[in-house]
């Protein structure tokens, strides 16, 4: 596990550990000092967080790449990756249609990036991570670098020209009809719907 990774482990530990103390504080003044709207909004407000800050992440799979945004995750298969851009976020293109990948942007540098390797092949994002930490000597970091929008992009578009190479020389069949997938995620749309809804109703009666 990287220095990054360790770093995202414990934000994200110290978040939860903020979200039980502030839950169980309320729990045990319930008897005396019912408070069912501040409870609403605390329980909301985790989700959020947990929605925006932890949630979205930017994979790697032996299919293609999987965007995972808020409530939403997008598929799409490393044949029809035609295009990345990396600025404020990452972006990836399948032909004239572009998806935006949350996890990365200028507010939040250590997205959770999770990585499947291709049977047969290698993704470079590590390498790229680290690229930058390396001193002018050569010499190996102390520590991992933050993964970048950059770093994100290099490695999509290598694993994306490997997948070309490897189906060229058939070592992988590629799918009959690929095309891009887009799903709902029903657990983080109900995290943010049913809290919300319980503040609309405990504020309104």
């Amino acid at each position: 596990m990287t220095f990054t990774e360790v770093m995202d482990r414990v934000a994200q530990l110290f978040e939860a550990i903020g979200a039980v103390v502030l839950l169980g504080s309320a729990a045990l003044s319930w008897r005396d000092h019912p408070q069912p709207l501040f409870v609403s909004w605390l329980v909301w407000g985790c989700a959020a967080l947990w929605a925006v800050f932890v949630r979205p992440s930017v994979a790697l799979t032996p299919d293609g790449v999987r965007l995972s945004n808020i409530v939403r995750e997008v598929h799409i298969p490393w044949s029809l990756v035609s295009d990345v851009e990396a600025r404020w976020n990452v972006k990836v293109w399948a032909g004239d249609e572009g998806w935006t990948a949350w996890a990365i942007s200028s507010q939040v540098e250590r997205p959770k990036v999770a990585s499947s390797l291709l049977p047969g092949m290698s993704t470079k994002l590590d390498q790229y991570a680290t690229r930058d930490a390396r001193g002018a000597a050569g010499t190996a970091p102390a520590k991992a670098a933050k993964v970048t929008a950059r770093a994100v992009a290099d490695a999509i578009e290598d694993t994306s020209a490997e997948y070309a190479a490897a189906v060229a020389a058939g070592e992988i069949q590629p799918p009959s009809s690929p095309a891009v997938t887009t799903r709902w995620v029903p657990q983080a749309v109900l995290a943010l719907v049913l809290p919300f809804l319980a503040v609309v109703l405990f504020t309104l009666v």
